[in-house]
């Protein structure tokens, strides 16, 4: 018993998860509508692939799929512009004071030297030589003269004390001179060679000194690493990247690969070594995101909306024809994406709000479809934006095509624009004008495809939109012409029911072209047995004096149940037969029901019998609806309807099917109620208002002449016609023929009288 109780709860839970509008439902299809998107994202970023290494032969032609950079190319040309650079190389001061000094102390050095050891002859011979040699590379300072030969040094200390005293100023003077120049190290070399030039030419001694400047002097001139970068990088900023267009072939089927290729090809995504599980989730979180921003849109704008099944089937479906679409339509141009088709079948169905975040979703989803182009993208929102704001005035179908002449034009103005700003267009010099003329095609193609598939969606799902209402509306609809010929009373009454309908409608915030249509059509069931209703007796006889009361109210509530079959039989939408099955509500018959009683047969009533089947109005279309219908039918019967008589009368039925329980299905409002009635009260006023009767006008003497002779020849003409008919009877009675004949010739009412 308890497993069959669990069973029992199991199946109540899944079949309460899979009823219509159930949050399972619609996230599941939510779920199905991104897969969709994430496939098409996914099939239109990553095109074939293919497993190609270097030498390896191509075994068909491979186009790029969209346009890159050609990094290889790119960067030989930046690498070509950087070499193009010299190295910054700047003075370092430090280097000439340093040698300076370090002249200075070689030859102090010397002299010191040669002081200290006087008469010593400084040849390879003299035992004090090598000690004189240690001593001096002891004293000198820098490194490079220490490093001189023993020869050098020893010719440096045997020169005379004139040769040794001038020596000293011309080495200086030639360092200065060369470092001031600027010395690399790379031009070391040759600066040496100016330095030896200089002291040889100034003094003609030993080439020990020319030795001890070249020693001495090293560069000055210091690479600046930082600005030599600064400028390589800002010359490679100014090389223009080398783009591979969409379609530019990359291996020619047959040829070896080489190693660019591999990597263009890697680039391009059509590898098969690349990370395909990174290209599908950023294909999926793309899809949740556009999805998503929809959803809260319509989570926080229009509430309503998301509760529906419908809602999300149409969107899904709206948005993933319109990709399908835009893909078929990508090998001729990415600028034929009819996302304004899209925008415009969700405004119609759906509202211009959700059709302005779904253009924008769609916008985004096409660019980047096609391989991330900016131009695409642009001219499509600019298209949706002009599509919504199109919708705004929308009155029939015709209007779409109107619709799609300003999508057509947003669609040139932006492609204007971008190429302008960008420069991007199609190649060729007809480039501008092609694409221009391609954004005329697309808004009328939008316009056309909405126009053929609205009827789909409204069919479907029985969706009532707008356009489907006005051409309700039209006076030549089929059931409306008959309820014109055949029930003219009863059009009328529903006319006038259509403006009291919609005009309460309007205080109470609810859809008066639907409260308008609803009425049009409310009492169409009355096409069945026109003369049972006294709005159409207009030769004075009332059938149901001659039948019961029970038969009476038989046939008048049964003028619902016809009318919803004639509704049925004429495809009309769900909305539009609520109003016929719902004006009466469950309300009582009371006319016939007073009737009945009054025949003696009350104990044998039963109230039910004499009441509508319903149901009771569940929206306030309808309501107003039911409170006008019998508002205006009340006030017709009014014998002297003054404003206060209307205005108690129309209290009082609201009151009475307040009473009934009538409006309890419905959303209205105590306050509601009173706007209902104000207004219902204002429009009945102006149409039963009282008129000024006119008084007889007093006729002249010729036409009172004109008068009397026209009464004398009509009565000479019937006597004339009265005795022929008697003689005509026979000549044997011919008194009581006169008679007759006189008799015949009199009204009804002196016959009765004599």
């Amino acid at each position: 018993m308890v497993k069959e109780k669990a069973g029992t709860g199991l199946k109540e839970r899944l079949r309460g998860a899979l009823r219509r509008d159930s949050p399972f439902r619609r996230w599941g299809w939510a779920v199905v509508f991104a897969i969709a998107f994430t496939a098409l994202f996914w099939s239109s970023i990553v095109p074939e692939r293919y497993d190609l290494k270097v030498g390896q032969v191509a075994p068909k032609d491979i186009k790029a799929p969209r346009s890159i950079v050609d990094r290889f190319e790119t960067e030989r040309l930046q690498r070509e512009a950087a070499d193009e650079i010299n190295y910054v190389f700047e003075v370092d001061p430090r280097v000439a004071d340093e040698t300076g000094r370090e002249v200075t102390a070689a030859f102090a050095a010397l002299r010191r030297l040669r002081a200290a050891h006087p008469g010593v002859a400084w040849t390879g011979d003299d035992p004090a030589v090598k000690a004189g040699l240690d001593e001096l590379r002891a004293e000198l300072s820098a490194a490079p003269a220490r490093n001189l030969a023993d020869a050098d040094l020893l010719a440096l200390l045997a020169l005379p004390d004139a040769g040794l005293q001038g020596a000293e100023p011309a080495v200086a003077a030639a360092l200065r001179r060369a470092l001031t120049a600027g010395v690399k190290s790379e031009a070391l070399s040759s600066f040496r060679s100016q330095v030896e030039t200089e002291i040889t030419g100034s003094l003609g001694v030993s080439d020990a000194v020319v030795h001890l400047a070249q020693a001495l002097l090293r560069p000055n001139m210091v690479l600046n690493w930082e600005e030599t970068l600064r400028r390589r990088n800002r010359a490679e900023e100014t090389v223009t990247p080398v783009r591979i267009l969409e379609g530019e072939l990359i291996v020619r089927e047959g040829e070896r690969v080489s190693e660019r290729q591999v990597a263009l090809l890697g680039d391009l995504g059509l590898s098969r070594r690349g990370e395909t599980w990174r290209s599908l989730f950023g294909s999926a979180l793309l899809a949740a995101a556009l999805f998503g921003m929809v959803g809260a849109y319509l989570a926080h704008f229009a509430p309503r909306l998301v509760g529906r099944e419908s809602t999300v089937i149409i969107l899904g479906i709206a948005a993933t024809v319109t990709l399908v679409l835009a893909q078929v339509m990508r090998s001729t141009s990415t600028l034929l994406a009819p996302v304004a088709m899209g925008a415009m079948l969700v405004g119609v169905l759906l509202g211009r709000g959700p059709a302005l975040v779904t253009g924008v979703m769609l916008a985004v989803a096409v660019g980047v479809t096609m391989g991330f182009e900016f131009r695409a993208l642009f001219v499509a929102l600019c298209g949706a934006a002009a599509a919504v704001f199109g919708l705004g005035r929308l009155g029939q179908r015709s209007d779409l095509l109107r619709t799609g002449g300003l999508v057509a034009g947003a669609n040139v103005v932006a492609i204007a624009i971008a190429a302008l700003l960008l420069g991007t267009a199609s190649p060729g010099p007809m480039g501008l004008w092609r694409d221009l003329g391609i954004g005329l095609v697309n808004g009328a193609l939008c316009a056309i495809l909405t126009i053929g598939s609205l009827p789909l969606f409204e069919s479907y799902f029985g969706i009532l939109t707008s356009v489907r209402l006005l051409e309700l509306s039209n006076p030549n609809q089929a059931v409306l012409r008959r309820l014109l010929v055949e029930a003219p009373g009863t059009y009328h009454h529903s006319v006038m029911v259509a403006n009291l309908a919609e005009a309460a409608a309007q205080v109470v915030g609810g859809d008066p072209l639907l409260a308008r249509v609803g009425a049009y059509f409310h009492d169409i069931g009355k096409l069945k047995r026109p003369y049972f209703f006294i709005e159409n007796q207009f030769a004075g006889d009332n059938p149901h004096d001659k039948i019961s009361p029970s038969l009476s109210v038989l046939i008048l509530t049964s003028h619902v149940r016809d009318g919803l079959e004639l509704a049925r039989a004429a495809h009309l939408p769900e909305a539009v037969q609520d109003f016929i099955g719902e004006h009466h509500g469950t309300t009582l018959v009371s006319f016939f029901y007073s009737r009945a009683a009054e025949n003696g047969r009350e104990e044998q009533l039963v109230e039910h019998d004499f009441r509508y089947d319903g149901p009771r109005p569940h929206t306030r279309e309808t309501a107003v609806v039911m409170l006008a219908d019998s508002a205006e039918a009340a006030v017709r019967a009014l014998p002297r309807p003054t404003p206060a008589r209307i205005e108690g009368l129309v209290q009082a039925i609201i009151r009475e099917r307040l009473a009934d329980h009538q409006l309890d299905r419905c959303d209205l409002t105590f306050r509601d109620l009173d706007a209902v009635a104000e207004t219902l009260v204002r429009v009945l006023t102006g149409v039963f208002h009282p008129r000024i009767e006119y008084p007889e006008m007093p006729l002249s003497e010729a036409q009172r002449r004109e008068g009397k002779r026209g009464d004398e020849e009509r009565a000479g003409d019937g006597a004339g016609r009265g005795g022929a008919g008697v003689g005509g009877a026979g000549g044997e009675s011919g008194g009581a023929a006169k008679g007759d004949g006189g008799g015949r010739g009199r009204p009804e009412h002196t016959q009765k009288e004599e």
